[in-house]
């Protein structure tokens, strides 16, 4: 029996993981190894489909605030929030509107 893996997750090389999910990983760039072509130098986070193996959002971390922006948005598509936790549950929405309402 062949076990197909629905969620791949990125190479993170020298990075950390700060967020483990079934389908999001938030990697913070602590490291000097790039996901997708990404790395310190453009964000301190981003924030992983492991689904659609692609970077779903970049995050930094300002004045005790997270700020998050769509990776994949026509116009920045930017949000703050105060913890990870609530960066996960906040990016994943802004996606599933974004989607909604721009493609229907």
């Amino acid at each position: 029996m062949v076990k197909i893996m629905k969620y791949i997750p990125p190479e993170v090389g020298d990075n950390k993981v700060v967020y483990k999910g079934k389908r999001y990983w938030i990697v913070e760039f602590t490291g000097k190894d790039k996901i997708d072509g990404f790395g310190k130098d453009d964000c301190q986070f981003i924030m992983y489909d492991k689904d659609y193996r692609v970077i779903l959002a970049y995050i930094d971390f300002k004045n005790s605030e997270y700020r998050a922006t769509l990776a994949w948005g026509i116009d920045e598509f930017t949000r703050k929030f105060d913890n990870i936790k609530d960066v996960v549950e906040g990016v994943v929405s802004m996606d599933r509107y974004y989607a909604k309402h721009c493609f229907g």
